[in-house]
């Protein structure tokens, strides 16, 4: 691999494609990007700023791993692919506000800006969906869920309001998930259970 540049290629291919569909443990990034610091250099000699973006392009969580670590640099053409509409509707311009904010109009900062809150650093590292009721699904704490929901009386059949830190692709493109769909994707048995038992299908 540190001597192929096509080899190369095929593995952060993979990396991504691994990012993108296996399951989130506790330490999988960790894993990737430790691979990822073992060809670093060879990332930046072989490829060019456009290729490895072009690579990654698919994976927020990655891409803001290889800005930080000075693999990737932001510039005019990546600024304008993640402010195109396709990217504007996986918020792009959102969670890489701080990347991209030199290269934007006073506008589009003006706009951006009113959707970054206070733990913006924080939360984007995180790259989860931060409503309270989507860590109570993620965590499948089906007391506290349950408590929840009746307190707040909330809808069982409710959509998952959409967060600029949700980093999952599938998430991403899938753009209306339910309560029970979302339980589903992390395979949280007992809060699908509770869901299923009361009827929190979504309707055709």
């Amino acid at each position: 691999v540190h001597e192929d540049r096509q080899q190369l290629c095929t593995i952060l291919h993979l990396l991504c494609k691994i990012a993108n569909n296996h399951n989130r443990t506790a330490d999988f990034y960790k894993k990737i990007e430790k691979i990822l610091q073992i060809v670093r250099n060879d990332i930046k000699n072989y490829l060019t700023n456009t290729e490895i973006f072009d690579i990654f392009k698919g994976n927020k969580r990655l891409l803001l791993f290889l800005f930080k670590e000075g693999i990737l640099k932001m510039d005019e053409y990546i600024t304008r692919i993640m402010t195109s509409k396709k990217y504007r509707d996986y918020f792009y311009p959102e969670y890489f506000f701080p990347e991209i904010k030199p290269f934007l109009t006073e506008l589009a900062i003006f706009v951006i800006s009113k959707k970054i809150p206070e733990d913006f650093e924080e939360k984007r590292l995180i790259g989860e969906n931060e409503n309270y009721i989507c860590e109570l699904i993620r965590k499948d704490d089906i007391e506290e869920f349950i408590t929840y929901v009746n307190k707040m009386n909330y809808p069982l059949k409710s959509e998952i309001e959409q967060s600029i830190f949700e980093t999952n692709p599938f998430l991403l493109k899938q753009k209306e998930n339910h309560l029970i769909e979302y339980a589903s994707f992390f395979g949280s048995i007992q809060i699908f259970k509770y869901l299923f038992l009361n009827d929190a299908q979504p309707s055709d």
